[in-house]
């Protein structure tokens, strides 16, 4: 994206979006837990960031004003679908910079339950 190329411990970062101050990158699965060191290089200007890998660190996605998708509500008992990221490893593997297909179920390595009273 015009010049622009961004590492992780060396690992080429994909990223999905640049603008004048914001990256979004995806960080590369090969990426083991622990210290890790972020290169941008903007055509010849480059900068590093180091940063803290965990194993997952989840965060549920929500719209304009806050609101969890794709559904807002439930009812008690009800089964709510929650869009989330940050999840950690799932089998199968996803390879870096690869969509999963959208129609296959992709199950966490982790175990996560929430009951909400």
């Amino acid at each position: 994206m015009g010049g622009v190329t961004v590492t992780v411990n060396g690992v080429p970062a994909p990223f999905y979006y640049a603008s004048q101050g914001q990256l979004n990158i995806q960080l590369p699965y090969e990426i083991p837990v622990g210290s890790a060191i972020l290169n941008v290089n903007n055509n010849g200007q480059a900068a590093a960031y180091s940063f803290d890998v965990s194993d997952s660190a989840p965060g549920i996605f929500v719209g304009s004003g806050g609101v969890l998708v794709p559904a807002a509500s439930g009812r008690r008992g009800q089964t709510l679908t929650l869009f989330i990221t940050g999840e950690g490893d799932v089998t199968p593997v996803i390879a870096t910079a690869a969509s999963p297909p959208s129609l296959r179920r992709w199950t966490s390595c982790r175990r996560r339950d929430w009951r909400i009273r």
